[in-house]
């Protein structure tokens, strides 16, 4: 059966990969929507497909460009409109990013339910990526949504929110599955929509732990560790640490694992301070305790081990 046009841009959309290791996906991925934007070079959805690898490649000019065509050809595309707005967050055009949030409401069905939320809300808090866990009172952002009330969003775009528009943020087990610039790019996302005084909360695997199981000497957790994740995940035959070492970078389409002082300085490059190390289900505000999931998932002793948390205010 012959594909449609609205096929091959949704194969192209699969092409696609948040790994930036997987080069040779990535490339191929480019050469495919280039050779549909040479066939179909007034189509506005091939055009949006075309400049959005473009993007990915920080060809921010190119995409630019590409979405400006895109937009003469059809005002109206959504996914190319969500594209000018990323990128005009990315060049620093916040003030264009604000014009064009605003048709945004108007016209895309997800930045409108976030709009609603926020006309809604008087203390308004997000959680992004939040699996298959429901807060109660939050705005839920996922990429994947396991739930109705969820809204879909790929955290490697600009958050659909005015700036200063958020008192709380908290993200389990996400940011690593994105590169070390798009998770950057992320967390100033996270504080341009803080306001002040705002906090946010990140959880994410731990790489100094997993890195730790490497040495000679190991206690007993580190040891229990590496039992029960060679025993979930295979490699128990010889009972190594290099196989739940391996397990955390690639098991998961893990992109950049932070240890503490990296995501530290994340953050304060992103704007914010006073950047603190907590355990998980622990926080001295109210607003940011006992919001971690991740261990429902499996032990909690074996989360409460290999997950890193950083709580960090916009001044």
């Amino acid at each position: 059966m012959e594909l449609s046009l609205a096929d091959y841009v949704t194969l192209g959309e699969q092409l696609r990969d948040p790994n930036p290791n997987i080069t040779v996906q990535r490339d191929r991925a480019l050469a495919f929507a280039e050779h549909l934007f040479v066939k179909y070079p007034n189509d506005a959805d091939v055009i949006a497909l075309r400049a959005r690898h473009a993007q990915m490649r920080n060809e921010w000019a190119g995409a630019a460009a590409l979405c400006a065509r895109g937009l003469a050809l059809n005002p109206e595309n959504i996914p190319l409109m969500r594209l000018q707005y990323t990128l005009q967050r990315q060049r620093g055009d916040h003030a264009g990013a604000e014009q064009t949030l605003l048709m945004l409401f108007l016209n895309d069905e997800n930045a409108g339910q976030i709009a609603g939320y926020l006309g809604q809300t008087p203390t308004p808090r997000v959680v992004l990526g939040p699996g298959e866990h429901y807060y109660p009172g939050w705005l839920h952002l996922d990429l994947c949504p396991h739930d109705e009330r969820y809204i879909p969003f790929d955290a490697r775009e600009a958050l659909f929110m005015p700036s200063a528009s958020m008192d709380t943020v908290f993200s389990e087990h996400m940011i690593e599955h994105i590169s070390y610039d798009q998770g950057l790019f992320l967390a100033r996302e996270i504080f341009r929509v803080l306001k002040p005084g705002g906090r946010v909360r990140l959880a994410t695997p731990d790489l100094a732990r997993t890195c730790s199981l490497a040495a000679d000497a190991l206690n007993e957790t580190q040891q229990n560790y590496i039992d029960f994740i060679n025993q979930s995940f295979g490699g128990d035959f010889n009972n190594r640490a290099s196989f739940p070492i391996n397990n955390m970078f690639f098991t998961y389409s893990h992109a950049f694992v932070y240890d503490e002082i990296t995501l530290r300085e994340l953050l304060e490059r992103a704007g914010f301070t006073n950047v603190t190390r907590h355990l998980p289900r622990s926080s001295p505000n109210p607003e940011l305790n006992n919001l971690e999931m991740h261990h429902l998932l499996g032990h909690p002793w074996v989360e409460d081990f290999q997950t890193l948390v950083l709580e960090a205010q916009k001044p």
